[in-house]
């Protein structure tokens, strides 16, 4: 079975390019997850976003808009859950939430 977070990882800067964000990757974790009939992992990655960037914080919050409806491939896994999450103490920090599942 493939990486999936370091896929996702991949996918995610890529995505979030595509929306004008450009965000430096500041931390990555994954932990393995599994509920009576699946098995994959949940994932979080921190990011922060350039302050001086015109209107980083208008395009941050349409990423997190759009990012519930994004596809990512992801070869030997589904995406079941996402989720952008601003960062309260620092406007120029946000969080990205994911589970994955194994495909069967």
């Amino acid at each position: 079975m493939r990486d999936a977070h370091g896929i996702l990882t991949r996918r995610l800067q890529a995505w979030l390019g595509t929306h004008g964000l450009a965000p430096m990757l500041c931390s990555s974790h994954s932990e393995q997850w599994a509920s009576a009939t699946f098995s994959g992992a949940r994932h979080q990655f921190g990011f922060a976003i350039d302050p001086e960037t015109d209107d980083a914080r208008t395009r941050l919050e349409r990423a997190g808009a759009a990012i519930r409806d994004a596809d990512f491939l992801l070869p030997g896994h589904i995406l079941a859950d996402i989720g952008l999450v601003p960062s309260l103490e620092a406007p120029t920090h946000f969080a990205i939430e994911a589970l994955t599942v194994e495909a069967a």
